[in-house]
């Protein structure tokens, strides 16, 4: 059956995985590690800003071993979550391990809290 969506035919497995600490402003944080020969596409996300001021988190990925956002900015208002289902989320196919950044962080309690929910394919 063809995604409603993207009409893509293939089936690919959900994956989640437990929060994810962005602590450093400006520094790549690996948000979910790609099963090797794999691609990924994120379907859902949920972000909880504790930094102490608002933030934009970006995901991206490392394309040659440089650092390639893949969404625009994400802005999210402090101490607030936000929670992005499938159809607010670009369908873009990452390749490799899905990296973030954000514009303000800090050591636990005052980071950025990343939960991806993606779906690999073969």
């Amino acid at each position: 059956m063809n995604n409603p969506r993207t009409g893509d035919t293939r089936v690919g497995n959900r994956r989640s995985q437990t929060f994810v600490s962005i602590t450093v402003a400006a520094t790549s944080t690996t948000l979910y590690q790609l099963t090797v020969s794999r691609t990924a596409i994120i379907r859902k996300a949920i972000i909880t800003n504790r930094a102490g001021a608002s933030t934009q988190v970006i995901f991206g990925e490392t394309v040659a071993a440089v650092w390639t956002p893949r969404f625009p900015p994400l802005f999210i208002p402090n101490n607030q979550d936000v929670e992005l289902e499938e159809e607010m989320i670009p369908a873009f196919e990452f390749t490799s391990d899905i990296i973030g950044r954000a514009s303000a962080a800090g050591a636990d309690p005052a980071d950025v809290q990343v939960i991806l929910e993606v779906e690999e394919f073969d």
